[in-house]
């Protein structure tokens, strides 16, 4: 699989360079993201039929994912491949474009130091229920993560989440900020849609305004509360 991306980099002919692309502390310029203005891995990508192909590799150039943004009418289709742990996942986001993604992929520990990191990826995936399979035609000759005593506690401590639902019922898409100061993660909900997720008792749930990320509204996580809506305001009410 290693051999098949590094022929298909070799094949491409017009790269998609993203420049000056700014996403809170990630930053895509000239094929580079920066991280806290640090450069962190590459990421070149091409578009072809509809389709943008995205290649992460680390500074020294060794892969560490591909993924697939195919446009749909009102989302896009994701998958996103990580041949050094034989691992993909394909599920429909709204329509975002990749430093969004990069950015996720770096606050959720799924980029560590520059590299994909297995327990980041089953955690990434485990929190959203997006399905983590093994890549066809390959079997698995080392477990898919360090089943350790810390990797036990982080399964119970999912397990002990509180799931919710997130309303939009403004007309306007927004951004929502789910967990507490430290271990935050951003979600984008369109107009009229619904989220689902998940989040410990005590944290919480914050609209951000779509321009500045200044706190609009915030609602604590409680064992009762399973639903919050977004009013048109962008305030956020428990139901």
């Amino acid at each position: 699989m290693k051999n098949t991306i590094w022929i298909l980099l070799a094949l491409i002919s017009s790269t998609l360079k993203v420049n000056g692309q700014v996403r809170g502390e990630v930053k895509l310029k000239n094929d580079t993201v920066f991280h806290r203005n640090l450069p962190a891995f590459l990421c070149q990508g091409q578009t072809k039929a509809g389709q943008s192909i995205y290649f992460l590799t680390s500074l020294d150039k060794k892969p560490q994912a591909a993924i697939v943004f195919s446009d749909l009418d009102s989302q896009i289709h994701c998958t996103a491949r990580f041949s050094q742990f034989l691992l993909r996942y394909d599920v429909l986001y709204p329509k975002i474009d990749i430093s969004i993604l990069l950015e996720s992929y770096i606050k959720n520990k799924v980029m560590v130091g520059g590299k994909a990191d297995s327990l980041g990826i089953v955690a990434y995936c485990k929190e959203r229920d997006i399905k983590l399979t093994v890549i066809s035609g390959h079997k698995m000759n080392r477990p898919v993560y360090n089943d350790s005593i810390m990797a036990q506690k982080a399964r119970e401590d999912m397990a002990a989440q509180i799931k919710f639902t997130i309303e939009n019922n403004s007309k306007n898409q927004y951004k929502v900020s789910i967990g507490s100061a430290s271990t935050s993660r951003t979600q984008l909900i369109n107009a009229g849609s619904v989220l689902e997720e998940h989040a410990r008792l005590g944290e919480k749930v914050c609209v951000l305004d779509n321009n500045s990320d200044a706190i609009k509204s915030c609602l604590e996580v409680k064992k009762e509360l399973k639903k919050f809506l977004i009013s048109n305001e962008g305030n956020l009410i428990q139901q």
